[in-house]
């Protein structure tokens, strides 16, 4: 690790006394210093032979009075919080008499750089028992730092992944602290420096940042990138595709052009491939990017660090735990585990678990449990076991007979009452018909018998007969209509009862559902296939593992290249090329605008780490491999399942829907039947037709019906 920004010392690098100069504290007494642990490019860290949780930081060259005047004011500012959340300064070094040396500070033993902690890579070999639980967590406990360092009047300024550590348990501490923003009895020691990607847009132009007024709004940008790293993998905020190809995330931040706000496309930005979406945190945590990555944040206020404390919180609480997989822990207003969907649709694995002893051998065994479940599943699909209740097999001539009998006995109950509706027509029909008659022979008889009468009965006979027709024929005919087309309405309505109840059996819904269960089906059974080709294919790939896990600790972020800054290392990291095993042309191929240059400094750099691997023809396979692809199986074994057990609950409660729709529709078709059987009744018996007819054709309409 590092120490206090410093490179780390090898654990048998010691200095002398003899070796390093004499520092002296402020009261004139000889500070013994010890091994020399860690050296940067403005200075060396020393132990303290007699304080061994202490420190010093001594500078290569004279410090100017006012960073000498700085660092007596931070002494004398510093409280015993602030020491806690920082390597603040406890005491001023002198060399020569007055001269401002260094410092003292308390030691930070068991941190590594937050970048170990948000980078997927780096997390797995310093922190391989974080989980997002833990990033949240982390993300809390930096946001309470700056809220401490804010409270106490102070800025820190050059906010950047490496002035931040983290320990495992979460804790933050802030390093380099001489470099922050210092008020003392209304005198500032600005931040003279600072690092580009974490610079807010307000910033990015000035030409030097002694003469910029630093304010806690612009440390909550810095703070809110930070989070951002934690919570989205490693990604930075303005690190995105860009429509005209090459954006540096300098200039991305100086235009707003947030790549995963909901106004990205407007801003021209698209999110880098894999990346999680804004929406996987909660509205609370979204909505505070957005205020700390858009215009809003410039022109009014930020997020504080305190907002960030408190919404954190709140967040952390509400992550809950997937059922598949323990280690993955997520937020709970999504309806799925992101982590389970990444990992099946690409494989990128960014939590480890907490492995047992290796195994050789992953054993998939039939369960029980699940094949009665697939029984059940497969029953309710079963034709066979939802017949269509309206058309029953019955085709016996006992069955036959006894279903014209109970057919003769509703028809007879039911056209009792049609008989006294059609007598009074009939009846009048009759008296006409006979009025008609009589006169008709009665004109007859007189054109006979009385020869001068006969024009006048030739004339009034047509009229007999058209009153015949209108006291006998038109009420009939109406009557008539009337029956037949109540009648037809009736047959109607029972047809179409009659389809829709023979239709319904399945909703579309239970046979989609169905069929996706059938799917799952079937991968679960190529589990046990599928496990056995890629242990194989493990196996086989011994010298490419070997070789990428050597390239994987070239990490880019600790390289020196001349074409490639923070801000294009920070826009690599977001495509997901963080190491040189990452270093290969389709990963390169995905970040628009990066020139042949870089393209060739980052390829040739891969090949020189490349030279230099030797293949262990007697390493084997890594046994993490092998249980991770157990621990993969297993996972997918356990989705499948869990599908398989809702599925059945689904396919149920659709399953007694249909039933009560079924049941539904056939009182409607019972109804609509009775009511058919009367209009017919009710229209043969004016017509005259046969009984019989009558009745067979009830039978035909309604045989079989419960």
């Amino acid at each position: 690790m590092s120490v206090d920004g410093f490179d780390s010392m090898p654990a048998d690098a010691h200095a002398s006394s003899s070796e390093v100069e004499r520092v002296f504290d402020d009261a004139g007494r000889e500070v013994a210093l010890g091994a020399l642990l860690g050296e940067g490019g403005e200075g060396r860290v020393y132990a303290l032979r007699e304080h061994p949780g202490s420190v010093a930081k001594l500078y290569r060259e004279p410090l100017p009075a006012r960073h000498q005047a700085k660092l007596r004011a931070m002494t004398a500012l510093g409280d015993s919080y602030l020491r806690t959340i920082a390597a603040w300064p406890s005491g001023v070094l002198f060399a020569d008499g007055a001269r401002v040396a260094g410092f003292t500070m308390r030691r930070v033993d068991g941190y590594e750089p937050v970048h170990h902690l948000y980078s997927p890579v780096q997390r797995k070999q310093f922190f391989a028992h974080a989980d997002y639980a833990f990033l949240v967590a982390a993300a809390r406990n930096i946001a309470a730092a700056f809220d401490a360092i804010h409270a106490h009047g102070h800025v820190v300024g050059d906010v950047n992944q490496g002035n931040l550590v983290i320990r495992r348990d979460s804790v933050a501490c802030f390093i380099d602290c001489d470099s922050f923003d210092i008020h003392a009895l209304g005198t500032r020691f600005a931040c003279e420096v600072g690092v580009q990607h974490f610079t807010p847009p307000e910033l990015q132009a000035v030409p030097s940042f002694a003469e910029a007024a630093r304010t806690p709004n612009h440390d909550a940008f810095g703070l809110a990138v930070l989070v951002f790293h934690l919570l989205f993998m490693g990604r930075h905020p303005y690190a995105g595709i860009h429509a005209a190809g090459d954006m540096p995330i300098e200039q991305a931040i100086a235009e707003y052009r947030f790549a995963y706000g909901p106004h990205r496309e407007a801003r021209g930005m698209q999110t880098p491939p894999h990346a999680l979406a804004l929406e996987t945190v909660s509205p609370t945590i979204a909505a505070l990017f957005e205020a700390a990555f858009t215009e809003a944040g410039a022109t009014n206020t930020r997020p504080s660090a305190r907002d960030w404390v408190q919404a954190l919180d709140t967040f952390g609480r509400s992550l809950r735990t997937c059922a598949t997989d323990s280690i993955h822990r997520f937020p709970a207003h999504l309806r799925g585990c992101p982590w389970c969907e990444i990992e099946t649709r690409t494989g990128m694995q960014y939590f480890l678990p907490t492995l047992p002893a290796a195994g050789t051998h992953l054993a998939l065994p039939d369960n029980a449990d699940i094949q009665q479940v697939w029984q059940r599943i497969a029953a309710l699909g079963d034709p066979e076991g939802h017949p269509d209740l309206a058309a029953p097999k019955s085709t016996s001539s006992a069955m036959r007979a006894a279903a014209m009998r109970a057919a003769a006995d509703r028809a007879s109950s039911t056209l009792t009452s049609s008989a006294h509706g059609v007598h009074p027509l009939r009846m009048r029909r009759r008296i006409a018909h006979a009025m008609a008659l009589a006169w008709t022979l009665a004109s007859i008889v007189g054109a006979v018998f009385v020869p001068e009468a006969r024009i006048g009965l030739a004339v009034l006979w047509p009229f007999a007969w058209v009153a015949d027709l209108m006291l006998a024929e038109r009420p009939y005919r109406r009557e008539y209509l009337r029956r037949r087309d109540a009648f037809e309405r009736a047959q109607h309505e029972y047809d179409v009862l009659l389809a829709r109840y023979r239709k319904i059996r399945h909703s579309r819904a239970f046979a989609d559902k169905l069929r996706a269960l059938e799917r799952a089906k079937r991968g679960l059974d190529a589990l046990p296939r599928g496990y056995q080709r890629e242990r194989q294919k493990l196996f086989a790939l011994v010298r490419e593992k070997q070789r990428d896990k050597f390239l994987s600790a070239y990490v880019l972020a600790d390289t020196k290249f001349a074409a490639i800054g923070p801000g294009r290392k920070a826009t690599l990291a977001s495509f997901g090329i963080e190491t040189a095993a990452d270093v290969v042309e389709p990963m390169l191929g995905k970040v628009k605008g990066l020139g042949e240059v870089a393209r060739g400094e980052l390829l040739a750099w891969r090949a020189e780490i490349e030279a230099r691997f030797a293949f262990d023809p007697q390493g084997g396979t890594d046994p993490r491999d092998l249980q991770w692809l157990n621990r993969q199986f297993a996972n997918r074994r356990a989705r499948v399942e869990k599908t398989l057990r809702e599925g059945l609950r689904d396919l149920q409660k659709l399953d007694i829907e249909n039933q009560r729709m079924r049941l539904h529709a056939l009182a409607e078709l019972q109804g609509a039947s009775v009511a058919l059987a009367q209009t017919e009744a009710d229209y043969r018996a004016l017509t005259g037709a046969h009984r019989r007819r009558r009745l067979r054709w009830r039978l035909r309409r309604g045989a079989g019906l419960p």
